[in-house]
């Protein structure tokens, strides 16, 4: 069985570094949207360090509330749109 690391490779100061953004739709205000992605990039960097054992200081988190959602905000799928992660 794959790992998860086994597709993350080391950049430059051979050190991985994954940045989870978490996003929302525009529903609700905005101080409250931008609080739950930031939790919820939280959850997604919690459970890659419990189910995969991946280092918590390998990971960094933020959230974009409503302001720079990952979908339209037009249609119901859009809205489901709301964490990203890049190596």
């Amino acid at each position: 069985m794959l790992e998860f690391h086994d597709f993350c490779f080391p950049v430059g100061t051979g050190k991985l570094l994954i940045a989870l953004i978490g996003h929302t739709d525009s529903d609700g205000s905005d101080a409250t949207n931008l609080k739950l992605s930031k939790r919820r990039a939280e959850a997604v960097k919690a459970a890659l360090a419990k189910d995969w054992n991946i280092d918590a200081s390998a990971m960094q988190t933020d959230g974009k509330g409503e302001g720079s959602p990952a979908g339209d905000n037009k249609t119901r799928e859009s809205k489901r749109r709301t964490a990203e992660s890049n190596l």
